[in-house]
C-alpha cells in the first residue's frame, strides 16, 4: 500500500511510502506568511494545499495520512485550520484518495516515541535553571504592570546567565517531541546525511507515516 503522510503546516514535512519501511522520498516545504490576517494566512493555507495536492499527483498513493490538528489558539491556529480545510478541499476536487487522519498522541504511542523519565528529569532542572530569581517587587502579589518582571514573577535572565545556570546544573536544554522524532529518524532509517533539528517536521512526517502501517498491518 503507498501511503503520503503530511505533517500540515507553513513549513510541511511530507513522506511518500512504497510500503513499510520503505520510503521513496521525503522533505518538508516552506510557505512564507505575507500581509496581515487573515487574508494573508488564507492566502498561504492556499499554496500548501496546492503544493501538498501535487505531491498526491506525484506519487498516487492509495492513502493520504494526516495529522490532526490539537488545540490551540491565535493566527497560528487558525492558518492549520485553514492550511485543512482547503486542503481537504482540492483533495476531494481532483483525487477523491482516501485520507486518515492520526491523532498526535495516537501515531506516537505506535513507534514508541515518548520521553524518559531521565528525560523528564533533565527537562524539569533545564527549565529551573532559566527560570530567574523571583522578582521582589511581586513577592507577595504578582502585578501584571511590574516594571521589573512584566507581570512574569521572574526576573529577566540574560544568555549567558542561562547558559552558567544550565551548565552548573549539568544539563543542555529541554529534550521535546521534535528532537524525538529526529532521532528515532536517524535510527531506524540511518540516512547518509543524518537528520538534523531543522529537519524536524521531514522526521515527523516519515514517523507519522511509519505508525500508519503499524496500526494498520
Amino acid at each position: 500500500m503507498r501511503i503520503l503522510a503530511l505533517d500540515l503546516s507553513t513549513h510541511t514535512g511530507w513522506a511518500a511510502y512504497g510500503g513499510p519501511s520503505k520510503p521513496l522520498m521525503y522533505d518538508t516545504f516552506h510557505i512564507p506568511i505575507v500581509g496581515e490576517y487573515p487574508y494573508a494566512h488564507l492566502d498561504a493555507a492556499g499554496e500548501v494545499a496546492q503544493r501538498s495536492v501535487a505531491l498526491v499527483a506525484e506519487y498516487t498513493p492509495d492513502v493520504v495520512v494526516i495529522e490532526e490538528t490539537s488545540r490551540g489558539y491565535g493566527h497560528s491556529q487558525k492558518v492549520l485550520e485553514f492550511i485543512h480545510c482547503q486542503t481537504l478541499l482540492l483533495l476531494r476536487e481532483r483525487h477523491a484518495v482516501k485520507v486518515v487522519y492520526l491523532k498526535t498522541g495516537e501515531w506516537r504511542r505506535a513507534i514508541g516515541l515518548g520521553l524518559t523519565a531521565e528525560q523528564r528529569h533533565q527537562n524539569k532542572l533545564a527549565r529551573a535553571a532559566v527560570k530567574g530569581r523571583p522578582c521582589p517587587t511581586c513577592a507577595t502579589k504578582r502585578k501584571r504592570t511590574c516594571p521589573l518582571c512584566a507581570g512574569k514573577g521572574a526576573l529577566p535572565m540574560t544568555a549567558a546567565e542561562k547558559a552558567a545556570n544550565k551548565a552548573a546544573a549539568g544539563v543542555k536544554g529541554v529534550t521535546n517531541q521534535k528532537h524525538l522524532a529526529v532521532a528515532w529518524a536517524n535510527e531506524t532509517y540511518k540516512p547518509p546525511i543524518p537528520f538534523l533539528m531543522k529537519d524536524n517536521n521531514t522526521c515527523e512526517a516519515l514517523a507519522l507515516g511509519q505508525a500508519f502501517y503499524i496500526l494498520n498491518p
